[in-house]
């Protein structure tokens, strides 16, 4: 029974790692050709660091580190307003995280007036964690493996 009470707390401990990011903490727009843009944070989610680098007026390349992940990732917008008006972009990642991999998509949609942009995001992310074999401690055989 201990076996299983140990198996248990092991499975929800390791699905607790791989994770890919969990929030979008940035509009439809992107940063423009050649301009940098930090952004750091802290929520529910734990923390988040992401630096944003602009390849082109349309296309952003950016590092994000986030609770337990490390990743990638390319933005572009198809309608980028940078002074007034609604922008529109999808993003692809993909990173590392312990006990895997993650790889997402997004579309984001902002309205700039003024100094004020309301956003709203959809994400999807497929995680994709390394395989954890459990032997027989007799014979040393694989008994199982959980992906």
């Amino acid at each position: 029974m201990k076996k299983i009470g140990l198996l248990f707390i092991t499975l929800a401990t390791l699905s607790g790692c791989a994770v890919g990011p969990l929030v979008v903490h940035e509009t439809g727009r992107t940063v423009g050709a050649s301009n940098h843009e930090v952004i750091v944070g802290y929520g529910l989610s734990s923390y988040v660091a992401k630096w944003n680098y602009g390849v082109n007026p349309n296309l952003d390349f950016a590092v994000q580190l986030e609770a337990l992940s490390l990743g990638v990732k390319l933005k572009y917008a198809f309608i980028n307003n940078v002074e007034k008006g609604w922008s529109l972009a999808a993003a692809i990642g993909t990173g590392v995280s312990i006990g895997g991999r993650h790889y997402y998509a997004d579309v984001i949609t902002s309205y700039l007036t003024g100094s004020w942009e309301p956003y709203t995001a959809l994400r999807v992310v497929r995680v994709k964690t390394d395989p954890l074999d459990f032997k027989n401690e007799d014979t040393g055989n694989v008994d199982f493996t959980v992906d």
